[in-house]
């Protein structure tokens, strides 16, 4: 609602305003910037809002192990979770190795250095598309099996050859699927 007070940084207040008067927030006040310093590490996570992204432009936010991990202010290199693999790709001219999810922020592992402070990503697109094909058919699975025979997926494994669901039954034998 405009005009409405939708944070409190501790010495201030973060007000929206509308459309009509060009929408946006505004801050009045003074930061606490102990209260605000994770913020400025937290990484902006692309594929939750376009999974189809192929490329970006970001800023690198810090390096660390002699430029072989840097964190970007964002990305769309998915980091490894549950059961799906990281993305591959390239940042700059260097290969993204491993993507690590470390909570606030995304770490790119790198195969060389990147010296640049602006950077270009690039995912392996062939890669992320299979992915989401095989993450999209381990649900459909996952909800016949739940549905059909009563038993959960505990995990999922997703690999360039085959991909497995663990289930929470010892095993389904054929004559009972069939």
């Amino acid at each position: 609602v405009d005009g409405n007070a939708v944070g409190d940084l501790g010495h201030g207040r973060l007000t929206f305003v509308g459309p009509e008067r060009g929408a946006g927030l505004i801050w009045s006040g003074r930061f606490d910037t102990e209260r605000l310093s994770g913020f400025a590490s937290m990484t902006e996570r692309l594929y939750y809002t376009d999974a189809y992204l192929r490329e970006f432009d970001a800023s690198v936010l810090e390096r660390t192990n002699g430029g072989l991990r840097v964190y970007l202010d964002r990305t769309a290199f998915y980091p490894a979770s549950g059961g799906q693999p990281f993305d591959l790709g390239v940042l700059g001219d260097s290969l993204v190795v491993d993507v690590v999810d470390e909570g606030d922020r995304i770490a790119h592992l790198l195969s060389k250095p990147l010296p640049a402070p602006r950077v270009t990503g690039r995912l392996d697109w062939a890669r992320r598309f299979d992915h989401m094909q095989q993450h999209t058919g381990q649900h459909l699975l996952s909800a016949l099996i739940a549905d059909l025979f009563g038993h959960a997926t505990v995990s999922v494994h997703f690999g360039a050859d085959s991909s497995t669901l663990d289930l929470d039954t010892g095993a389904l034998s054929a004559g009972r699927i069939v």
